[in-house]
């Protein structure tokens, strides 16, 4: 195997990896990318489609060198059914990174009744998110003053969903 394909191996072994530990709210194409380029930015990889005859061609190369690239194919048929070309994305890109249905995260009655429950309210304020109160108790229990920066230090963004992160994200900015 070459250099460049060690290396463009390695770094998606990262991004698969790290993808692996999240849980998404929907395996939809406009969920995923965002996701997906934000993981792969943080090793330096950009990535686009291609398309060839009747191949679908997810193209990553890393950033910092030209040609270290790696192309991975995906065959389709063109058919007059629903799938469009973006199922066809979607699905190369949950082969490519590994991601399966599992990684969905499904809300229903009792999660939700479970997740307000697990809701603490502080002097009649908005609910704190789960995350931001699990980040809290290992601040205080560290002995380290509870601040803005302290509680996104503590947050797991790798494990936490974009629903989960948005709504963090929100309270945070409310604290200020």
């Amino acid at each position: 195997m070459s250099e460049s394909k060690r290396v463009m191996a390695d770094h998606l072994s990262v991004v698969q990896s790290s993808l692996m530990g999240m849980s998404f709210e929907s395996l939809t194409l406009d969920s995923l990318l965002p996701i997906i380029f934000k993981e792969c930015l943080k090793e330096n990889l950009t990535f686009w489609f291609n398309y060839v005859e009747n191949s679908l061609v997810l193209n990553l190369r890393d950033i910092r060198f030209e040609n270290y690239e790696l192309n991975i194919r995906y065959h389709y048929q063109p058919t007059n059914n629903d799938e469009s070309i973006d199922d066809v994305k979607l699905q190369l890109l949950m082969n490519t990174f590994l991601i399966t249905k599992d990684n969905v995260s499904v809300s229903n009655v009792a999660s939700s009744k479970k997740q307000e429950e697990e809701t603490l309210i502080i002097s009649g304020d908005k609910p704190v998110p789960p995350h931001i109160r699990k980040a809290i108790d290992k601040i205080q229990s560290k002995g380290i003053p509870v601040t803005r920066e302290a509680i996104q230090n503590h947050l797991p963004l790798g494990k936490m969903s974009t629903s989960a992160r948005l709504e963090c994200n929100k309270y945070l900015k409310e604290m200020d």
